[in-house]
């Protein structure tokens, strides 16, 4: 029997259908030939049996036949009687009568054993239905323990399958989870980075704003350092001045 094992797990109730198809089709063939076989050797064994009859009626024919050739008055036997001068006496009666009891005999004998010879075909005939009895019980024993096999192999196949089919589940929570991190994390990086831009185009704001600042200061400072200097400059002038005049006077 064909035990090809279905590629995928949504084939598997095609393919069991089909084990326990041709597991029917195997039972149907083999009950058939057995019985074919049986009555085969039946009809053998009633053939045989039935010429037992004929051979029975031939016998008994053959033997009534010589039984009356050899009582026949007229006979061989009769002409051998009266030659020895026993026709009329007490060994002639005497000698039919056990010519009689013989052919009797004989009938009886040749009955029985058609009797007996029947009977032993019909013990073979009867062991021919059993002989066959006996194959079709174990072939469905046979059948009995594929089936018990494939149901076996079934379960663990279909074990396998909705393991199988769990694990695509679990997959697919596990993706959809993953994909719902990966779209928090970028939606996360996106505000991020939004923040990020914001927080850098305010410092830059507030970077400009400083820079201005402290060149205004620095101008500020450098025209407070000029005119400082300048004021400096003029009073030195005048104690240069002063000094010159003083040591004028002197």
């Amino acid at each position: 029997m064909e035990n090809t094992v279905p590629s995928g797990y949504e084939d598997l109730e095609k393919w069991s259908q089909q084990q326990n198809d041709l597991l029917a089709q195997q039972q149907e063939l083999q009950t058939n030939l057995v019985n074919q076989q049986t009555q085969q050797a039946i009809d053998k064994l009633e053939y045989d049996k039935s010429k037992i009859d004929k051979d029975t009626t031939k016998t008994n024919k053959q033997l009534y036949n010589n039984y009356q050739q050899m009582a026949n008055n007229y006979g061989v036997n009769a002409e051998r009687t009266a030659q020895m001068g026993l026709a009329n006496s007490g060994y002639a009666e005497t000698s039919k009568v056990n010519l009689y009891n013989n052919y009797q005999r004989n009938v009886t004998e040749t009955l029985n054993n058609a009797q007996q010879l029947k009977a032993d075909f019909d013990f073979q005939i009867n062991q021919a239905r059993q002989t066959g009895n006996i194959t079709l019980a174990q072939n469905q024993l046979a059948l009995y323990q594929q089936r018990m096999e494939l149901l076996s192999r079934e379960y663990d196949m279909r074990q396998q399958a909705n393991q199988f089919a769990y694990q695509q589940q679990r997959d697919t929570v596990a993706d959809n989870q993953w994909q719902q991190s990966f779209d928090y994390q970028k939606q996360r990086a996106d505000v991020s980075d939004r923040q990020w831009q914001q927080s850098f185009d305010y410092q830059k704001g507030r970077d400009a704003v400083s820079d201005s600042q402290w060149q205004q200061t620095f101008d500020y400072q450098k025209s407070r350092d000029a005119v400082a200097d300048s004021q400096w400059e003029r009073q030195f002038e005048l104690s240069k001045k002063a000094t010159t005049s003083s040591r004028r006077r002197f």
